[in-house]
């Protein structure tokens, strides 16, 4: 049974790489990078181009934006021990190249979680006029 042309499978090959590389980078930077400027920080996700050239590295780093700077610098200078680990698990004939991306998408969460706190609250305010 041939698989039809355009229709991708439930789980493709793209998700099984996002996947792979997403526990290879979240061990690597959680246990063997003893870099100061990682520490703290959390993979959120990997997104994996469909040619599986480029992979997409979302990370959060819940310090300011000096922080989150100094993080990306710790994260590009631990470029070479993160390839090389994927290098040892990947069996696909290229690695990607990885990019990182802050995931802004933590903060937003929380701001929207604050919002609706802040609905449900009684108001403490009187109207003592009538």
């Amino acid at each position: 049974m041939k698989r039809q042309q355009g229709k991708r499978t439930p789980y493709d090959r793209c998700d099984r790489v996002s996947d792979l590389i997403f526990q290879v980078i979240s061990e690597v930077c959680y246990q063997q990078i003893e870099d100061p400027r990682i520490k703290g920080i959390q993979i959120t996700g990997v997104k994996v181009t469909r040619d599986l050239q480029i992979a997409k590295v979302y990370y959060f780093h819940s310090g300011n934006a000096d922080a989150r700077k100094h993080c990306l610098a710790g994260l590009h200078d631990a470029m070479g021990a993160l390839r090389y680990a994927l290098s040892q698990t990947m069996t696909t004939k290229f690695l990607p190249n990885i990019h990182f991306y802050f995931d802004e998408s933590v903060e937003r969460g929380e701001r929207v979680d604050a919002l609706l706190n802040s609905l449900h609250q009684p108001s403490t305010t009187k109207d003592d006029d009538h």
